[in-house]
């Protein structure tokens, strides 16, 4: 009797100090509107706008035999960026792009974000372009250049900068690699930087999860 006692309990310690405890509830998330400006190395520049919004939230808090709480959040996100890049002498490239995204909180005023986005690409070539068709005349061709298919990947650092009675902004700076296909047959990939501004247009209720942890 004494045994199977003794098994209970410390089967019970091992629970207390060593398993996750699971809640879910909702909360209230901001949906942000972004404006940067864009380079594309070496010589391109651009603007890319777009929305946030958050999806669900994790909070995962460790709580050590002293008391010390350690809380980590992560928020999973959706949107979509637009925007144009110009290549001078050469071409105009307008893109859309939808993506997800995981927001990491480092300090209640700053975040940082990794995101993967697989969007279109259209081209539009510099200078006159024309074209022969099947009967043998020759027409100016307007707006002409192609589409491609794009695969993005980005990682930002945003400080937010939190005002009394307005809407919350952050500055954000985001480099990233993606990539262009087909291209000549080929991939061609590029790295660009993007800095610009977050701004609070909305709140939206999400499930957030929470799982607590006890360290021995």
């Amino acid at each position: 009797m004494n045994s199977r006692v003794l098994i209970f309990s410390t089967f019970i310690l091992f629970f207390k100090n060593g398993s996750a405890q699971d809640s879910s509830e909702r909360e209230t998330k901001l949906i942000f509107t972004e404006v940067s400006l864009l380079y594309d190395f070496p010589e391109s520049y651009g603007v890319v706008a777009g929305i946030n919004l958050p999806m669900r939230s994790l909070i995962k808090n460790k709580i050590y035999k002293e008391g010390k709480v350690v809380p980590k959040q992560r928020d999973v996100i959706y949107g979509v960026n637009a925007g144009f890049y110009r290549y001078p002498y050469n071409y105009t490239g307008v893109f859309l792009t939808p993506f997800i995204a995981f927001r990491h909180y480092v300090h209640p005023s700053l975040f940082h974000e990794t995101s993967l986005g697989i969007g279109l690409l259209r081209t539009f070539y510099d200078g006159t372009v024309y074209k022969v068709d099947d009967a043998g005349d020759v027409n100016e061709e307007s707006l002409f250049g192609r589409f491609y298919a794009t695969t993005s990947f980005s990682w930002s650092i945003n400080f937010l900068l939190r005002r009394p009675n307005r809407s919350i902004m952050a500055v954000q700076v985001k480099p990233l690699f993606w990539l262009q296909y087909p291209y000549n047959s080929f991939v061609k990939p590029h790295v660009s930087l993007a800095a610009g501004i977050k701004y609070e247009i909305g709140k939206k209720g999400v499930k957030v999860k929470t799982i607590t942890k006890y360290k021995k």
